[in-house]
C-alpha cells in the first residue's frame, strides 16, 4: 500500500493534514526503514503462525505412524493458508486500495516501527556496503555528455528531427518557466461555442 501510491494520491496526503495522512508521509520520509520494518513484522508473524499451528495441529490431531499425511497437513497446507490469506489477497487488496489502506495500517505500522527499530536500522546497515558498492558502478553523465552522445549515435539527416526531441527531453529540466511562458495580452482566445470551420479560420 505505501509503495504503490500514486503521485497523485501522495498529493492528497501532503494537502489533508490529519493525523493518519502525517504518519504515512513520515513513514515514507524513510523507506528503507519502512520496508525494513514490513518484512521483519511480516516474517515474525509467518514465522508465529506456523508455530502456533503446529502446536494446535499436534495437540488435537492424532497422526499416528502417518508421517506423509501430517507433513502434507502441517506443511503444506499451512502454508498454501499462508499464502494465500497473508499474502496474495492483502497484497492485492492494498495495492488498488493503497491510499485508503495506508491511512489505515499507518497506526499500526508506526507502532510496529518503534518496537522493532534496533532491527530495522541493523538491516539498513547492511544494505550500506552494496549500496555503496552500486553507486560507484553507476555511470554519472553530464546533459552536455549525453547530448553530444544522441549527435555520435544518430548521424543521419533524416535522424534529426529525433535528436532535437531526444535533446529536448534531455534539457526540459533546465528550462524556466518564465522563457516559455506568455503574456496575456499576446494569448488569443475564443468562446468555448465556436465550430471547428471558425476556429479553423481564427
Amino acid at each position: 500500500a505505501f509503495f504503490s501510491l500514486t503521485p497523485a494520491e501522495y498529493n492528497i496526503l501532503k494537502s489533508k493534514h490529519t493525523k493518519s495522512s502525517d504518519r504515512v508521509l513520515k513513514l515514507l520520509s524513510k523507506p528503507k526503514h519502512l520496508i525494513a520494518t514490513i518484512l521483519v513484522a511480516n516474517n515474525f508473524v509467518n514465522v508465529t503462525i506456523v508455530i502456533l499451528s503446529a502446536f494446535i495441529i499436534n495437540n488435537t490431531i492424532n497422526f499416528g505412524d502417518n508421517y506423509i499425511l501430517e507433513f502434507i497437513v502441517q506443511t503444506i497446507i499451512i502454508t498454501a493458508i499462508i499464502l494465500l490469506t497473508g499474502e496474495i489477497m492483502p497484497k492485492i487488496y492494498s495495492s488498488y486500495n493503497a491510499l485508503k489502506f495506508a491511512n489505515f495500517v499507518s497506526g499500526f505500522i508506526s507502532v510496529v516501527s518503534y518496537l522493532f527499530k534496533p532491527v530495522s536500522n541493523l538491516l539498513v546497515m547492511t544494505t550500506f556496503i552494496p549500496d555503496r558498492r552500486i553507486k560507484r558502478k553507476g555511470f554519472n553523465i553530464s546533459i552536455p555528455e549525453l547530448s553530444k552522445a544522441i549527435e555520435i549515435t544518430s548521424s543521419k539527416a533524416e535522424d534529426e528531427e529525433e535528436q532535437n526531441i531526444l535533446k529536448g527531453i534531455i534539457n526540459f529540466g533546465d528550462i524556466e518557466v518564465s522563457e516559455i511562458m506568455r503574456s496575456r495580452m499576446d494569448i488569443a482566445a475564443v468562446e468555448d461555442s465556436i465550430n471547428f470551420e471558425e476556429l479553423l479560420k481564427f
